[in-house]
Order: C-alpha cells, then sequence, then structure tokens
C-alpha cells in the first residue's frame, strides 16, 4: 500500500524587514575658552564615531570657533567624516576660539548624518583685547651743539600694538622731533596707529639749540590704556666755539660713570668717583660743581667724554689740576682722543714727581714719556694749577703739533707755550673728539675740574655776565589737599632769570607740586629753558595727613638761589574704603586664563561711580564668568565681590596693581604679580642657540632660535657688545619676523662664504674676540648673554664652558637641546663640565648644526639615511621621513667625506637631484626641526 502523497503549490510568506539606525557618538566635555584679539585660543578636543551610517557626519562650528582633525593646522568653520562600510571610527575633535574678534561666544558644534539624530556639544569662551602696548628701541646718547645751531639728530623707535588712541610724544624742553631726519621738527609728535597697530616707526630728535645750557628729562610716550613708556634724553648747548665744558655738577661720592662719562677700558675696577671739593683758579670761569677724583694707580677704571668731532684746525683743552700723590716714573692721566674713542690716544698730559716730591708735567703728541717733552720740577703736590693743551690738525700724514701750557698768562692774545711736543713724527689724528681720564701703573691720584674744549684759547676764559634769577613773590598763600588727591587750590608766582647759561631748575619741597601750566605737567621738580620768563604753578599733593611747609628753589649754574615759602595742610578723605583681599600670586599657562581669585570692594560714603583698574596681563569681572576686562565702572553703592584672573598670551613674570578710584577719596591700591609659564615643551622667550669664535679670520657667528610656539616680531629685539670689559657699546636692532622652530643668524660681513650663507644679516656686533661680552635683550631687559658684563676675563683669552678652557675664544657653542630659555648668570649656564652646562663646545670650524636648532627633551633628530643615485648627468638622493623633521630636510655637499659640508638647498620632499659634477662629490642630509 502507497503511503499518502501531498503537493503544495502557491506557497505565500509575508512579513516586514528594516535597516539599522544611523547612529553619532559624542564623548567629551567643553570648559570655557579664553583667548585674545588676534589670537586663537588654545585648542580642547572629544571623540565622535558613527555606525550604520548612510552619509558623512557633517560637523559644523558656531560663529567664533573652528574645528579641525589636527591640533596644530587644518581649522575651519566645518568638517565633513566620511564612513567606511557606514561607520566612522572614533574620531579625535580639536577646537578652538579663532580670536578674530571680541566679544562672547556660546553657541553648539553641531553633529548631523541623514537619518542619525543630531548631537551637539556646547561651547562657550570669551575673546578679549590686549592690553595696549607701547614699544620703544634704540639708545639715544648725550646731545651737544652750539647756540644758535640744532644738534645733529639722533633716532629710536616707537611702535604699538592693541591701541584704541593716537600715540602721543610729550614735549622736552630744549628738544624737537620729527618723522625725518632733515625737517619737520616740532615740541610734540602724535602717531596714528592703523587697525589698533602703530608699525615700528623711526623718530628723530635733536637739541633746538635755541639758548645755552645744559637740558634733560624724559619724552614720555602716552596712549589711553596704554602703560607710559619713556625715554630719558640730555643735552648741552655751548656758546658758539665752544665744544665742551664740565664742570661736574655732580653728587658728591657718585660714580663719574653715572653721570654721562663712558668706561672706555678697565671696567667698574677701581672707578673714577665725583669729588668731595671742587677746584678753583683766579680768573678762570669755572667756580661752580665738584670735580672729578682718580683713586687708584694701577690697571683701574678709565673713562671720556666725547664732543663733536673735529678734523681740522686747532682744538683747545683746558682743566684745573691738583694732585695729591703721584710716582717718580712718569705715566699720562688726562688724554685727547678720536669720537668714538678708539685706542690711538693724542695730547697725552704726563705728571711724575722727584725724590723731593716737586712734579714736572709733560707732553707727548702720542707717544711714551721718553718721546714727550717735560717742564723742569717746579711745581707741588696739594696745589691746583691750570692746564691748557692745544692741539692743532695739520694735513698730511705725520704733521699734527701739540703744545701745552701751566697757569697762562690769561688774556685776549695767545702766550708761548711752555712745552712743544717732541714726538711730532709719530701718527696724526684720524679726528678729535673725546677728552679722557686714565688711571695707569703710575698715574698720580689727583682732582681734574673745569674742562673746556674750545677753538681758540681766548674763549676758554672769557668771563660770563653776573648770572641772576628774580622771583614775583617769596611767600605763597596756606594750600590744602586731601591724602592721595592733588589739591585743587593752585598757588603761582612768576619767574625770570638774566644771563643764565644754565637751565633753570624749580624744586618743590615733598608734599607740593609745580607746574609751568595750570591743567598738566605736575611734578617735584621742572627743568626750564634758560629764557624761561613765565608763572609757575603750586599745588598740594600729600600721601598723608597733617600740615606742612618748606621752600620751593630756584637755581641755575652760578645765579644765586632764590626760594618761595609755601605751606599747607592736608585732610584726610570723606570717602573710605572697605577693601578686603588677600590674593596671592597667579600662576598658569600662557594662553589659557588662571582660576579666579577674589576680593570684596565697598565704600561707606561714595557719591560717584567707583572706577578699578589693572593692566595686562590681569583681568578683572563682577561675576568671574564674563565681562573680563582691565577696567570696570562701577555704581557709587556696590558693595560685593570683585573676581581678578591672569590671562597672559605669552610667558613671563608679571607685576601690577589694582587701583580704586571715586570722588572725595584717596586712590586705593595694592599689588599683584603671576608667572606665566609657556605651553609644553615650548621657550619661555628667543635665545643664542649657537655662537662661534673662529680660530682664524673673522669667522665669527651668534645664532637666535625662536621656540615660543609662535612667530616673533623682532622689532623689540637688540644685541648688543661689550668689549674688554667694558659698557655696552654696539648695538644691533634686529627687524623682521623669525617663525617658531627657526633660526635667525648674525655673522661678521668677513666671515667665510659658507657662513655668510647660511645668515640672516651681519653686523659688527659680530666684532667679538673670546672675552666680550655679547647680550641679547628684549626691549630694556636683558634675557641671554655670552661671556659676563663688565668683566675682562685677564690673563685668558675667554671663559671656559663645559670644563673647556677659554672656549668663548676658538670654539663654536651650541645650546643643548632641552635649554628652554636663556641665562643671563653665564657661569651658571656655562657650567665646569659636559653633564651640567647648558652648552655643547664643538671645533670652531664646525658650521653643520648653524642655522637649524635642534629643541626639546627628545634630543636630536635622527640623520636621513640616504641613498645615492645617478640618473643621466643629475646625482640622485633618496631618504625615508625622519620624525620630527617639521622645517623639511637641507641638502648639503663636500668635497671631504668628514668635514667641509656646505648647504646646497632645503626640500620639503624625500628626494633630490642636481647636476653630478665631474669632480667627485660627497652628500649629506640633515633634518630640520
Amino acid at each position: 500500500m502507497l503511503p499518502p502523497q501531498f503537493r503544495v503549490d502557491d506557497i505565500i510568506l509575508s512579513g516586514t524587514t528594516s535597516s539599522p539606525t544611523p547612529t553619532i557618538s559624542v564623548i567629551g566635555t567643553l570648559n570655557a575658552f579664553s583667548t585674545t584679539t588676534g589670537t586663537p585660543s588654545a585648542y580642547q578636543s572629544y571623540t565622535v564615531a558613527g555606525s550604520n551610517l548612510t552619509a558623512n557626519i557633517a560637523i559644523t562650528a558656531p560663529t567664533g570657533y573652528h574645528v579641525s582633525l589636527a591640533s596644530d593646522a587644518g581649522y575651519s568653520g566645518s568638517l565633513s567624516l566620511t564612513p567606511t562600510d557606514g561607520s566612522v571610527p572614533t574620531t579625535t575633535i580639536y577646537a578652538r576660539l579663532t580670536g578674530a574678534s571680541a566679544g562672547t561666544f556660546n553657541g553648539d558644534i553641531t553633529h548631523a548624518s541623514t537619518g542619525a539624530t543630531q548631537v551637539d556639544r556646547a561651547v562657550t569662551g570669551t575673546v578679549s583685547d590686549p592690553a595696549p602696548t607701547i614699544t620703544l628701541g634704540g639708545t639715544l646718547n648725550a646731545f651737544s651743539t652750539e647756540v644758535g645751531t640744532p644738534s645733529v639728530p639722533q633716532s629710536y623707535t616707537v611702535a604699538g600694538t592693541f591701541l584704541t588712541a593716537n600715540i602721543g610724544i610729550g614735549a622736552v624742553t630744549g628738544f624737537e622731533y620729527s618723522l625725518t631726519s632733515d625737517s619737520g621738527y616740532a615740541s610734540t609728535l602724535s602717531l596714528t596707529p592703523s587697525s589698533g597697530t602703530v608699525v615700528t616707526t623711526t623718530i628723530y630728535v635733536r637739541l633746538t639749540g635755541a639758548s645755552t645750557g645744559d637740558y634733560s628729562g624724559v619724552i614720555a610716550h602716552t596712549s589711553t590704556g596704554a602703560t607710559q613708556q619713556d625715554k630719558a634724553i640730555t643735552g648741552t648747548v655751548l656758546p658758539v666755539g665752544t665744544s665742551l665744558i664740565e664742570d661736574f655738577n655732580y653728587t658728591s661720592g657718585s660714580l663719574l660713570a653715572d653721570n654721562g662719562w663712558t668706561a672706555h677700558s678697565g671696567g667698574t675696577t677701581q672707578p673714577i668717583v665725583v669729588a668731595t671739593e671742587g677746584l678753583t683758579y683766579t680768573g678762570y670761569t669755572p667756580a661752580s660743581g665738584l670735580a672729578a677724583q682718580t683713586v687708584f694707580a694701577g690697571t683701574a677704571q678709565d673713562l671720556h667724554k666725547a664732543f663733536p668731532a673735529k678734523t681740522e684746525g686747532s682744538i683747545y683743552a683746558s682743566f684745573l689740576f691738583n694732585a695729591s700723590a703721584a710716582n717718580t716714573t712718569a705715566d699720562y692721566v688726562v688724554h685727547l682722543g678720536a669720537n668714538p674713542i678708539g685706542t690711538d690716544f693724542k695730547g697725552r698730559f704726563f705728571v711724575q714727581k722727584d725724590a723731593s716730591n716737586n712734579l714736572r708735567f709733560g707732553i707727548g703728541k702720542a707717544g711714551l714719556p721718553a718721546e714727550s717733552s717735560f717742564s723742569p720740577y717746579n711745581y707741588a703736590l696739594n696745589t691746583t694749577y691750570l692746564i691748557m693743551i692745544k692741539y692743532v690738525i695739520i694735513e698730511g700724514p705725520t704733521n699734527d703739533q701739540v703744545f701745552m701750557w701751566v697757569n697762562p698768562t690769561i688774556g685776549t692774545s695767545e702766550p708761548a707755550p711752555l712745552l712743544t711736543a717732541s714726538d711730532v713724527s709719530g701718527v696724526d689724528a684720524f679726528n678729535i673728539g673725546s677728552i679722557a681720564i686714565r688711571q695707569g701703573t703710575n698715574t698720580p691720584i689727583a682732582r681734574i675740574d673745569g674742562i673746556r674744549i674750545t677753538n681758540s684759547g681766548s674763549q676758554i676764559w672769557t668771563a660770563p655776565l653776573p648770572q641772576s634769577l628774580h622771583v614775583s613773590t617769596t611767600s605763597l598763600e596756606p594750600l590744602a589737599c586731601i591724602v592721595n588727591v592733588p589739591g585743587e587750590e593752585i598757588g603761582s608766582y612768576t619767574l625770570y632769570g638774566v644771563n643764565l647759561n644754565n637751565q633753570l631748575v624749580v624744586t618743590a619741597p615733598t608734599h607740593f607740586q609745580v607746574s609751568t601750566s595750570i591743567d598738566s605737567g605736575w611734578a617735584q621738580d621742572l627743568h626750564l629753558d634758560t629764557d624761561f620768563n613765565g608763572t609757575i604753578y603750586v599745588r598740594m599733593y600729600a600721601s598723608v595727613v597733617g600740615t606742612f611747609d618748606g621752600l620751593i628753589t630756584h637755581t641755575s649754574g652760578s645765579a644765586t638761589q632764590v626760594n618761595v615759602d609755601v605751606s599747607g595742610e592736608c585732610f584726610p578723605p570723606d570717602v573710605l574704603w572697605n577693601i578686603t583681599q588677600s590674593l596671592v600670586p597667579f600662576s598658569g599657562q600662557a594662553g589659557t586664563a588662571t582660576a579666579n581669585q577674589s576680593y570684596t570692594l565697598g565704600t561707606a560714603t561714595a557719591t560717584g561711580d567707583i572706577t578699578v583698574t589693572t593692566v595686562y596681563p590681569f583681568q578683572l569681572s563682577t561675576n568671574g564668568v564674563n565681562g573680563w576686562a582691565a577696567e570696570l565702572i562701577l555704581p557709587y553703592n556696590f558693595n560685593a565681590t570683585i573676581y581678578v584672573r591672569m590671562n597672559a598670551i605669552s610667558a613671563g613674570n608679571f607685576n601690577a596693581a589694582i587701583t580704586h578710584n571715586t570722588a572725595n577719596a584717596s586712590p586705593n591700591s595694592f599689588a599683584i604679580s603671576g608667572t606665566a609659564t609657556p605651553p609644553a615643551g615650548m621657550a619661555w622667550n628667543l635665545f643664542f642657540s649657537e655662537y662661534t669664535e673662529g680660530l682664524t679670520g673673522n669667522n665669527k657667528v651668534l645664532e637666535i632660535f625662536n621656540g615660543t610656539g609662535a612667530a616673533v616680531n623682532l622689532s623689540g629685539y637688540t644685541v648688543k657688545l661689550g668689549s674688554n670689559g667694558a659698557a655696552w657699546s654696539n648695538t644691533l636692532y634686529l627687524t623682521g619676523t623669525i617663525e617658531n622652530g627657526a633660526t635667525y643668524v648674525i655673522a661678521n660681513d668677513q666671515s667665510i662664504q659658507a657662513i655668510l650663507d647660511l645668515a640672516n644679516t651681519t653686523s659688527s656686533v659680530t666684532y667679538f674676540n673670546g672675552n666680550d661680552a655679547v647680550g641679547l635683550f628684549h626691549g630694556t631687559t636683558l634675557i641671554d648673554i655670552i661671556g659676563v658684563y663688565m668683566q675682562n676675563p685677564n690673563p685668558t683669552v675667554g671663559w671656559d664652558v663645559a670644563g673647556v678652557t677659554t672656549a668663548t675664544a676658538n670654539y663654536t657653542l651650541i645650546r643643548k637641546p632641552t635649554v628652554v630659555q636663556g641665562n643671563i648668570d653665564f657661569v651658571t649656564g656655562a657650567g665646569t663640565t659636559a653633564e651640567n652646562s647648558e652648552w655643547i663646545v664643538m671645533p670652531w670650524d664646525d658650521y653643520s648644526d648653524l642655522g637649524i636648532h635642534t629643541f626639546g627633551a627628545s634630543g636630536p633628530l635622527a640623520k636621513p639615511v640616504v641613498t645615492i643615485t645617478q640618473d643621466g648627468a643629475n646625482v640622485v638622493l633618496n631618504w625615508a621621513a625622519i620624525t620630527g623633521a617639521n622645517g623639511g630636510y637641507r641638502i648639503e655637499s663636500s668635497d671631504d667625506p668628514y668635514t667641509g659640508f656646505t648647504p646646497v638647498t632645503t626640500t620639503g620632499s624625500l628626494s633630490w637631484s642636481g647636476a653630478a659634477g665631474s669632480a667627485k662629490k660627497f652628500y649629506q642630509v640633515i633634518a630640520l626641526p
């Protein structure tokens, strides 16, 4: 029997199918961002992933923000992540504030893809305008001119950033300024910023020469919100035919080097000082001031003072001389020199004593005692003599003549000289433009006073007209003020002088101020032109409660001092502050705001707005979240918390104050400070990274490195040279921009071509030998040094480095990769061994590292392994990529496989080809950080 059979046909199945849901995952939170205008903020990051996607993930940043797939590049307003097989793996997204404009920026970074639920990541941040900044560059030396003729101009530079108003350059009596060297001079200047910036601008300065006298002051540079920057200035206007008048009107015991004289030898060893008593001589005009005092017979400080150089005709020099001790071996103590002084000393004045302590004087054109002319032993110790020296410049190589008088007859005609220099065959002067006081092995201990440099003998003793000062009253009505608030009551009187040759100086007693304008220019002392004839205003400005009185003094050269009595009372303020603070120094990383600190502020009886101010990099806020600024304007009844933070855009140590002002109250201030460290792996500032002092020729090089993490404008930086233990005397003002990770090479213009090919500039600051100090300055602050300032390492020719004797001479020094900032203590940085030194000592002719600098704890970059082949007439180099070679690769060649490699070119690729010559050539590739 067959089993049952069935047939099934036309089966229908039904049901529902679905695709997986696209999903976006965002992980990580973002803290509040902060930066300053023009600088992107520090980045923060989070991660994005996606699954089951059918389209790209679109990432869109809100206004004020950018995003990127890399921390250091590629930032834009949006990104797109492409899935593979529907997935985007976990991907890091970097976000930052653009810093394009000031303000508070809040919003969401959106993450969207077709079919997926949008995911947002909230961001908030603040962009603040940096504090306006004024930067000055350059140095002004003492000016000198004859009456009726403006002086030769000198120049310095002014620049400004983040400005909200013009930079004003204030007036200084006796001086004028211009933007061009030959015209357009005025007593004040105003520089207009463009988009908040005043580019580095050269300012020319000169003495007006309107009237004779000494002029000094401070050129004030101001702009709203910026810290005032000052440039000291001094000069002398002399009678016609007179090049120098020096009566030593300085403080007894002070150093002559601090009073306009310059050390050219001996550094600060046994420095020449200002004596306690001046010298006088009947009929000779110097009758005020003190004198220069030599202090040592031996290797010691030598000083000079310059005047406009003369290259023809006669130069007369006179001075009063009084020796308290002398030696039996002749030596010269005063001499003439060139401008700049150099080492060719002319018109040498010799002093020598015999066994009975009698003195004789001598004169030489340029030679030693044996070649000079001497008087008999007719002179005595502790006696003042008038010395006059005449140097005659005559055309030809060995024709100059020198004459000397001791106590010459004073009159309009020139008497016969006592002595004529016998060494006339010596080389003539290039120019005469300085007078010097010398301390040598056998020089006397002496006082020198009343120095005159003129074109004729009669001008030396021309008697001045009587000088006098005149005031309209000798007493003022009592004044008043509130503690630390300038008084509103103003006293006044008129002042003028007759036949004055020196500036008119007005000095107020403590707790009082004077001015020539009722609205501005208030100070405790004024320096006025000799022809001043006008009103002096007086006000009270005291820091303590009490009744005060004193004398306003008026002085000018030899004129008799006149005084005006002034008195007043200072009262306590009507409004008292209620401030409680215990702020500690801030600490943080540059580019990121520090944690907030706070204090409480209030008053009991204020009736006007309260102004609270500070300066960059500190900021203030009333809520600690936003509204950060350098100034707060608060209502009179404010009684709450003030929040403070440091928000530095660059590394450094900062000191400032927070100041509180309101009507009828004494200002209240307290100090704040902080340190901003550079981001990890970054340098604090520029520093010297390499130094070469060649054994042969003039192969001398300095290399400066920028590892700060950002490009640096060099306009605020200078390099200075101090030779043979002397003060800084040669300055290079840097220009341009140095990129992060790059170097700036300064070479001697006589270096070999291989060095010059790598140089950014050439300069005389490289005219160093191993015993000369070289300094790197940011503004006026020394930030790095090679050698020891004002020290000559005699008897050696240089300083030791890393245990290598005199390594600053005839060696190359390379900064170790781990060094992140300059060191102004060279001895400590030089160390005593290779391990504890900041420097690596190399042979002087090793230039393989010049133009690059290895920086960071990881040490030097690996050297590429190069494959060399020939392709027809070309040689071809290939190599593998080196980690960290962000600056590309430098190709170098040499005729020797071990030394003498010089740069050929720099490339960003991993291969290079060039024409193959007939001679054998060796190549190497250097990875650049």
